[in-house]
């Protein structure tokens, strides 16, 4: 059906398709094809998609489907995943195949949930990816250590954000340790949602003891939220009791800096 549709419009380069009925296979195999961005956002009766595009640069997907096949797509640079629904496949997929299917990707953005997590201890290497986003949507008592290994798994990182939702100010105890492992290119880390949880601390401090030639790391109580197609969003949020110890942590963080010269930023 979408091959049947585009193969008439050849020069579009950009498409969102939203809340809309789809059928079980979703298919764009037309070589000619100038499509450039591709978003899918929560479409109904999607179970499979196979993209063969030679032009498409970004692809967005937030929905059901069982099943992802990137068959053609060479210039494929920018990927945002959020699966609706958890099955074991999923998790399989995102932290295994998608590197192998797309060794090019530079920008990688994901939402995880309780159906995604806890993260591997191994995953597939992503040769060239540059800048990957986290959105986390856990509960206190998940270890967010264990997202090193998605940060081990990109030799070429620069630039690491990650967005904490729906996270409680308990603290959480002992936290589980991981093997360190040097982070020569990543030079800056945000970190949205932090409240100094022993979890979020325990994180941060990783990241200054090994990321080497980190330039800037920002923790932020904010609450930031992706609108897709590139657009973004904050609110603002306050907890007093960070407020009181705010102070102190950051004075415990600067000293944890394997690299001097790194800014540390609170807001």
């Amino acid at each position: 059906m979408a091959t049947s549709i585009l193969s008439g419009c050849l020069n579009l380069e950009w498409l969102k398709l939203k809340n809309s009925i789809l059928p079980k296979a979703f298919r764009i195999h037309v070589l000619s094809l100038h499509l450039k961005t591709l978003i899918l956002d929560d479409c109904y009766c999607l179970q499979k998609i196979e993209l063969y595009s030679a032009s498409l640069i970004t692809f967005e997907y937030t929905g059901q489907s069982k099943r992802l096949s990137f068959l053609h797509v060479p210039l494929l640079e920018k990927v945002h995943i959020k699966f609706l629904v958890g099955y074991k496949n999923h998790t399989r997929y995102m932290f295994n195949a998608l590197a192998k299917d797309l060794h090019q990707l530079l920008i990688l953005s994901v939402v995880l949930t309780k159906n995604e997590l806890p993260v591997p201890r191994r995953i597939t290497t992503f040769s060239y990816l540059k800048q990957l986003e986290l959105f986390v949507l856990a509960s206190p008592d998940f270890n967010l250590l264990s997202l090193t290994s998605l940060i081990n798994a990109a030799p070429l990182l620069q630039k690491f954000n990650l967005s904490l939702h729906d996270w409680r100010s308990g603290d959480t105890g002992s936290v589980e340790q991981y093997s360190e492992h040097a982070h020569l290119q990543l030079k800056e880390v945000e970190v949205h949602g932090f409240c100094g949880t022993s979890n979020q601390m325990a994180l941060a401090i990783y990241l200054l003891n090994n990321a080497v030639s980190l330039e800037r790391m920002t923790l932020t109580t904010q609450r930031r939220f992706y609108r897709g197609a590139g657009k973004w969003t904050s609110t603002s949020f306050y907890w007093i009791d960070w407020e009181k110890k705010k102070e102190h942590a950051y004075d415990l963080l600067l000293k944890q800096r394997v690299n001097s010269r790194t800014n540390l930023v609170f807001l």
